[in-house]
């Protein structure tokens, strides 16, 4: 399908449907910026995040010309931000190599309201000892409310040991991700190609 519109309107309206991608793009560069400025990623892992990011903006411009194309800017956003999530989660797992035992020492619960419902999560405040210091630290896995007191085990960072994860990291997790990028990269892969085929028609009238 190509755009052959006023091609201000068309422009407009581009624009308005990229703010959703555009967003999840620039707060998905702040999450590496922010992980990067903490723990440096290694520049082959960053030279690829930039060729992707460029890769994705550069056909901005095309989306203007094939409707193929904008879809293909849009499914290529999610299993980029997808991706990097994945990678930053990985990365944390591999700086956290040592073990010990913690406490549920509290319980900070967060409420999402919606039109139809409210949804409450619960994350855990976790009481460990490293070398004798106390650390306390607020964990990024959901709990239950009565496991207030509970123990478990902690992967912490020797290098900053108020950096943690738990044994909780799932695996499996990463491969459905893996499969669901792989499945909307394919389907990105093939609205290219009908991009492509749209702009050589569009250059041949």
């Amino acid at each position: 399908m190509i755009f052959l519109g006023d091609p201000v309107t068309e422009a407009a309206d581009f624009g308005m449907c990229l703010i959703l991608p555009v967003a999840i793009l620039l707060y998905t560069w702040y999450r590496i910026l922010c992980n990067h400025s903490k723990h440096p990623i290694p520049c082959k892992v960053m030279a690829v995040l930039i060729v992707c990011t460029v890769f994705i903006l550069a056909m901005l411009p095309l989306g203007l010309l094939s409707f193929a194309f904008w879809v293909s800017i849009v499914i290529l956003v999610f299993p980029f931000g997808f991706g990097v999530s994945a990678l930053l989660n990985r990365l944390l797992y591999q700086r956290c190599s040592s073990y010990t035992e913690g406490t549920i020492t509290d319980i900070q619960h967060y409420k999402i309201k919606t039109k139809y419902s409210t949804s409450t999560y619960y994350y855990p405040i976790i009481t460990f000892y490293v070398d004798g210091v106390q650390y306390n630290e607020a964990s990024s896995f959901n709990c239950d409310p009565d496991d207030l007191g509970n123990t478990c085990w902690v992967r912490y960072n020797p290098n900053d040991p108020h950096e943690i994860t738990q044994e909780q990291y799932e695996k499996g997790a990463d491969k459905l991700i893996s499969v669901l990028c792989v499945i909307l990269l394919c389907i990105a892969l093939f609205l290219i190609i009908g991009g492509i085929t749209d702009i050589a028609i569009l250059l041949r009238q």
